[in-house]
């Protein structure tokens, strides 16, 4: 946390995803209006910091112009210190690209208008508490994946409406945020070392940008063995994507045992050398 002092007021800022909680609700509503305008080329990157700073200090941006100059020069300073919501990728031209970098490891938005969403957390035990259902959870990529691409706002909506069941007429801005919210809890996942074979990606470009996205990953499990539909749809998240890692490993084992060579095996599975090497070495041991 960053702590900041304006004349009689103190107040404690994040300077990481992992300080957030949910009782910074408001704040993440106003940051993921920031990013959205941002992402939509509404907004520059030096408006984003402003926005940024002024978002997690609880003020409109819009606002930041009027106030004192005492105000306006620190949330400047504040602005150029944080670096937690942006994502830096220099280039052999020498030019560098900024994106939106959120990463969460809890729901930020348990409920909007009273709606009850779904639960993410991690226990003091460290343990993911979670009850996304994989049917829950494939329909979510798909529609946050179309929402990425297009920024529809009928999109919008029916993401919403999978995350919050029955939610009706919210506002724009929570909305919004759910998608952040939703996306930033992906990006967490996504960085598990448990799910490294399903989540990197191979040099050939994919149907999707997600293996989860794909409406038929369900069906896949199935038809594999690993229960009935009814049964894979109600499965939790991470049991889910348990059984998409499994389903990759017996993958790798098959075509190992039809005499393919490991860059063969990656090739054919669309991943990349070091993700598939592990697993036949331990075959082998």
């Amino acid at each position: 946390m960053i702590t900041i002092r304006f004349s009689r007021h103190s107040y404690l800022v994040p300077d990481r995803w992992d300080d957030f909680s949910q009782g910074n609700a408001e704040k993440f509503v106003r940051l993921c209006h920031a990013f959205d305008l941002f992402e939509t080329g509404k907004m520059d990157f030096t408006q984003l910091k402003v926005a940024v700073a002024a978002a997690l200090l609880g003020l409109d941006v819009s606002m930041v112009p009027r106030q004192n100059d005492t105000l306006a020069e620190n949330i400047f300073r504040l602005a150029e210190k944080l670096q937690f919501p942006y994502r830096f990728s220099d280039h052999e031209d020498g030019s560098r690209t900024v994106t939106v970098n959120v990463v969460l490891r809890t729901n930020l938005l348990p409920r909007i208008r009273r709606r009850k969403g779904y639960r993410f957390r991690i226990t003091k035990e460290g343990m993911v508490d979670c009850n996304i259902t994989a049917e829950q959870y494939v329909e979510a990529i798909s529609l946050m994946e179309l929402y990425t691409r297009t920024r529809k706002s009928d999109v919008l909506d029916r993401l919403a409406g999978t995350l919050y069941p029955g939610l009706n007429n919210a506002p724009y801005a929570y909305k919004l945020a759910s998608y952040y919210n939703f996306r930033g809890i992906l990006e967490w996942i996504r960085n598990l070392p448990d799910f490294r074979l399903i989540f990197t990606p191979g040099e050939k470009k994919s149907g999707g940008s997600s293996p989860l996205g794909l409406s038929g990953s369900i069906f896949t499990l199935s038809k594999s063995g690993y229960g009935t539909l009814k049964e894979i749809q109600e499965l939790d998240l991470f049991s889910y994507l348990g059984a998409l890692v499994q389903l990759n490993i017996d993958g790798i084992y098959s075509l190992q045992s039809a005499g393919l060579k490991a860059g063969e095996i990656a090739e054919k599975m669309n991943l990349p050398l070091d993700c598939v090497l592990p697993y036949l070495s331990a075959k082998e041991e």
